[in-house]
């Protein structure tokens, strides 16, 4: 219960650092830095609602842990959760490539950097197929997450030491 009420509270700092992103990509040179921050909110919003439904359904398993849970309510929380999952994949690819394409875009942001996103885009996508197949046993999965840390650590640095697009 405890992992529940604090996977709720890193909400907060989460939201605050995608409306800082935001800011900077729209911020960006260019015209279309408005249209890619607009996807990349988009996307964050969109990543953030899935991963609330995902906690609701782990919440359930453990409202039902210390009783049987009836067998639709099993069926209900793996379903649920393996699609949440697939289409957090899905939002985490949309949310990184929107700054990954205003990074290629602004032509003075590192290289590296905008191969950063390509490469978890990569991941994220690949992480939705994993999670609908289970070939890998989630592997994928676990590491389109790893990305979204490295992600987001990285972006925070970068943007700590210069505009995120100068």
């Amino acid at each position: 219960r405890l992992t529940v009420v604090i996977s709720a509270l890193l909400a907060i700092p989460i939201v605050l650092f995608f409306a800082g992103v935001h800011r900077a990509v729209a911020a960006g040179p260019g015209r279309s830095a408005a249209g890619w921050a607009t996807v990349f909110l988009y996307g964050a919003i969109m990543m953030s609602a899935t991963a609330g439904l995902r906690e609701a359904l782990y919440a359930l398993g453990v409202r039902y842990g210390t009783a049987d849970p009836d067998p639709g309510v099993l069926a209900l929380v793996s379903d649920g959760s393996n699609i949440a999952g697939a289409t957090m994949g899905a939002w985490l690819a949309v949310t990184v490539g929107a700054v990954g394409i205003a990074a290629v875009r602004a032509q003075r942001t590192p290289k590296w950097y905008a191969g950063l996103c390509g490469l978890i885009v990569l991941i994220a996508v690949v992480s939705v197929i994993d999670t609908i197949s289970t070939s890998t046993g989630g592997a994928f999965a676990g590491a389109a997450f790893m990305g979204f840390i490295i992600w987001t650590l990285t972006s925070a640095v970068v943007m700590l030491r210069r505009p995120l697009l100068p």
